[in-house]
Order: C-alpha cells, then structure tokens, then sequence
C-alpha cells in the first residue's frame, strides 16, 4: 500500500511539474486520465492551471471516447469559458461560446455539506455516519463536490442513523438548499447508499433547473453526460441527449443513434438508430456515416445493399473517418459490378457537394 500511494505521489507531482510549464491541453488530460489520475485530481489540475483546451463536436466526441468524464468535460469548459477572449476561436462558435457563459455556474459543481447523527442502544449507533455518507455520495455523484464548510454550501445533506437492537435500523435524510429550504420531502427507510443515490439525483435536478440554460441545446447534452456518470442515471441522460438530439446537436444525435443500437435505457429499434445516425452523418459526422455503412452492410434496420454499404463507409472516409477496412471492402467489393462503382464514386462526389463535412 505504501509503495502504490508513493507512485501515485509521483505520478501527481509529474504531472504537476509538466503542466506548470505549458498550458494543458486536450492531450494532457487524455495522458492523465490514461496515466490512471482520478477525475478529482485532473479536475484540480485544470482549475488551478492554465489551460487551453478544444471543445468544438469532434473534440468533445473524442474525449468522451478515451474515457474522459462529463465531470472532467464540465471542468474543461468551465476553464474555458473564463479564459477565452478570442472571438473568432474555431473550437466553438460564437453561439456556444456564448451558452457556456451564460452555464459556467452550473458547470462548477454545486457544493454539498453533510452532516449525520446516529441514536440507538447498540455500540454500532456510536458511529459518525458522516462519513460513510460522503463516501457514498462521492462515489455516486461524481459530479458534485464535497465540502466540509456549511457557510460555502450550495447544498446540506443530514442523516438521523438510527440502530436499536440486531435488526432495527432506520436512515432518515433531508435535502436543502442554501436557503436552508428543504429541497424534497424527509425520506425514511433504506440503506446509507441508496439515499445518498437519491440525494444526488434531487440536488442534481434541481441545481441545473436553477442555474442552466436548459433550452440550449449544448447545455442539454452536458447535462446529459453529467446523469450519464452516475448510478442509474441512463434514464435522464437519455431524455436529455434526446432534447438536444432533437434541437439538431450532433454529438447528442451520435448518443442517440448509439443507444437505440444497443437498446441503452430505450428499446432497442435499429431503425431508430439509423435515423439518428443520418441526421448526424447529413451534418457532415464521420463516425454516424460509418454507423450507417455497416448498419447496410449487417442488415440492421435497413435492407441488405453492399452499395450503399460501400458509398457510407468511403464517405466516411472522405470525411475524416479512416479509410474502409481492407477485409470489408473485399466482402463487399465481389457483389458490385464496375457501373456499381462508378456509381458509388458520383454519388459521394455529389454528396460531399452538398453537405457540410467536419
């Protein structure tokens, strides 16, 4: 244990010696987080450093796909936010620079204070419940911040642990505001955890209700990645990558297409899923036209057709995307004949004409 916490030292204190020299950047976090660093400790590191970061469509896209959090994302475009000057940065546009302003409280993590007592006859009642309550509310929800200031809360979470007997045990949790305004009503019964659950879900509805432009359909989808974080919040990730989805957000479109593929807190319906897949790939999105390609190439909501299966993933290549699997084009290529391929040639040419490419 004590080697493992001494590495962890030095990958912390590298990390802190590399990035005090140079603005971090998108690929510093992905070194981090690939490096093992929690989301806590590059979270700190971006606000306590200069930072330049990218957060247009692809580049969001790209972090989420190494593994970066919503958490770490929220972080990165709070930094963001506050540095810029530059109005003419081509990593967003004008519009979402304008969204992230108007949401940078939102996206600072609301801070709560906790505070427990235990009453009961048996020596496990003298425990401080406290604890284990912060640990449960850190693990999770990621994406709020512990403090142990009540004066600095945005939010206080109190248990009443009651133990009397073997079995007799009794959680009962309020949730308020800074305002000290209950923010639900006192829930009774259940385990430390699965409370902690609930108040994570009752202080996230209702930090973003007051603090989030959530007519914006970036903040929609951050949103969106911040419930995907947490325990059992698929469900309200998924309502609001639909919204944004649906105000025509492509990495929202991207969500959407994958989770009626894989049936991820929808019913799984593939032509669903092409639908979305389309939408994102008509905004110029090289990964949604690759989707769709195999989608053709697999019968998967649509009918078989190796040319349309061809035409979607060379022009996902054109688009950015990589070239078509050699093992794929040579499935393919057999069931097509030269008119077929010169066909497939016109049509991208036409299409690339005609839609936006990233």
């Amino acid at each position: 244990m004590r080697k493992m916490c001494w590495l962890a030292m030095v990958v912390v204190l590298g990390c802190g010696m590399a990035v005090g020299q140079t603005a971090l950047n998108n690929a510093a976090i992905v070194k981090m987080h690939a490096a093992g660093l929690d989301d806590d400790t590059i979270v700190a590191l971006i606000n306590s450093q200069p930072g330049n970061y990218s957060l247009g469509v692809e580049d969001a896209i790209a972090l989420k796909t190494a593994g970066i959090g919503g958490k770490v994302i929220a972080a990165m475009a709070g930094k963001a936010s506050t540095t810029s000057t530059n109005t003419n940065s081509t990593s967003l546009s004008d519009e979402a620079g304008t969204a992230l302003a108007h949401t940078h409280n939102a996206f600072e993590s609301p801070r709560v204070y906790v505070g427990a007592q235990s009453v009961g006859n048996v020596w496990a009642a003298l425990r401080d419940q406290s604890m284990e309550l912060s640990k449960d509310l850190e693990r999770g929800c990621p994406f709020i911040k512990i403090t142990i200031t009540q004066k600095n809360a945005d939010y206080t979470v109190l248990l009443n642990h009651i133990e009397v007997g073997t079995f007799g045990r009794d959680n009962q949790i309020q949730v308020a505001d800074s305002t000290g305004d209950l923010i639900s009503s006192t829930k009774e019964g259940g385990s430390i955890d699965g409370n902690a659950r609930k108040s994570c879900l009752e202080i996230l509805n209702n930090w973003f209700a007051k603090c989030c432009d959530i007519d914006n359909p970036e903040t929609q989808y951050r949103i969106g990645q911040v419930y995907s974080d947490i325990h059992k919040g698929d469900d309200l990730a998924i309502d609001w990558f639909k919204k944004s989805a649906a105000n025509g957000y492509v990495p929202a479109e991207i969500e959407m297409g994958t989770a009626y593929a894989n049936g991820r807190s929808v019913r799984q319906d593939y032509q669903q899923s092409y639908f979305w897949f389309e939408k994102a790939a008509n905004l110029g999105d090289a990964r949604a036209a690759k989707a769709i390609g195999y989608m053709y190439l697999n019968h998967e909501g649509v009918a078989l057709s190796y040319a349309d299966a061809l035409f979607w993933l060379e022009l996902s290549g054109k688009m950015g995307g990589g070239s078509v699997d050699t093992n794929v084009r040579k499935l393919i290529t057999p069931h097509l004949t030269a008119q077929d391929l010169q066909a497939i040639e016109s049509r991208e040419s036409n299409w690339l004409h005609t839609h936006p490419v990233h």
